[in-house]
């Protein structure tokens, strides 16, 4: 793979240098963790990102993507980087958005990533279990029950679980193979426990 970068993707790189020195600079990711901000990113630096299209770098044009494909979001997080900028980005769009195009069916992708790609909904990504990243040793369980599953376990280390619309949780199921499934913020049975870490 090429480490030099394209036209479009220089591009990119210096909308993003821009944009994040003047609305998303290292001093305002200070000011959000001395303040003690519980959403740990600044929103209107999010909705400015979302007016930028970097949401939708990735994705088909079928569904108001811009169809640069993931490696259009190198130079962005080669600057997310530099600025130390805290968004969604990765933990949405790049981890949960591209899951729900690669595995959603042609009725969940037509839904949920304009959706993703607008800003309209958050996605977050429940997937580790532990202190360690072991996706083999997953124990929480999806069982059958009607037309619907019930799922009973813990999930940790959810990056940018608070005010998520929806997560896109892995669960075993009970023939023992893993399935995502979508599951409302608001699903009954589901707390959160927010943690501080250091960074």
């Amino acid at each position: 793979m090429s480490l030099v970068y394209n036209e479009e993707q220089r591009q990119l790189r210096d909308s993003a240098r821009d944009f994040l020195a003047a609305r998303a600079p290292v001093a305002l990711q200070r000011r959000l963790r001395d303040d003690g901000v519980a959403l740990g990113f600044d929103e209107a630096a999010w909705r400015g990102m979302l007016e930028l299209g970097w949401s939708a770098v990735a994705f088909p044009e079928e569904v108001g993507g811009l169809a640069f494909g993931f490696a259009g979001y190198a130079p962005i997080f080669e600057e997310l980087g530099r600025h130390l900028s805290a968004s969604p980005l990765l933990s949405s769009v790049v981890l949960c958005g591209s899951l729900i195009e690669a595995l959603g069916d042609h009725s969940q992708r037509e839904t949920l990533l304009p959706a993703l790609i607008a800003g309209e909904r958050r996605f977050a990504l429940a997937l580790e279990e532990g202190m360690r990243h072991a996706p083999e040793a997953l124990r929480l369980q999806a069982v059958e029950e009607a037309d619907d599953f019930v799922l009973a376990g813990r999930k940790c280390w959810v990056l940018d679980a608070r005010e998520a619309d929806v997560f896109v949780t892995v669960a075993r199921l009970e023939d023992g193979e893993l399935a995502l499934f979508l599951v409302p913020a608001d699903a009954e049975g589901l707390h959160l426990t927010p943690m501080d870490l250091v960074d």
